[in-house]
């Protein structure tokens, strides 16, 4: 049986949202950003702020999404010495979260 890693999902007001990045920005190191244009489309680096730091790339991001200028956003980052990687989709009741463990991915693919 093919094993797949775990997966966290969660639906997000736009308060979440915004508290869920500001957390990143200040909690957890080496940030990477990429947006996602549409629901074809892959997604793209965030480098537009990327020397003014990971606060303002977030807030900039979320409000790209809030303003519906992209689809979606990729956030993978590291937190508590585990690598996450976050991704947000914009949708009509909210902003979709979904969330892995990349440390977790990385060693169900070792294992093959």
């Amino acid at each position: 049986m093919i094993e797949v890693p775990e997966l966290y999902e969660g639906l997000l007001t736009e308060a979440e949202l915004r508290d869920l990045l500001f957390d990143i920005s200040t909690e957890a190191s080496s940030v990477e950003l990429q947006f996602k244009g549409s629901a074809q489309g892959r997604a793209q680096p965030g480098d537009e702020n990327a020397d003014s730091g990971p606060i303002a790339e977030l807030e900039s991001a979320c409000a790209r999404l809030v303003a519906a200028q992209v689809a979606g956003i990729q956030v993978r980052y590291i937190h508590a010495g585990v690598a996450w990687c976050d991704t947000v989709l914009r949708g009509p009741a909210g902003f979709r979260l979904i969330r892995v463990n990349l440390d977790r991915v990385s060693a169900l693919q070792s294992s093959d």
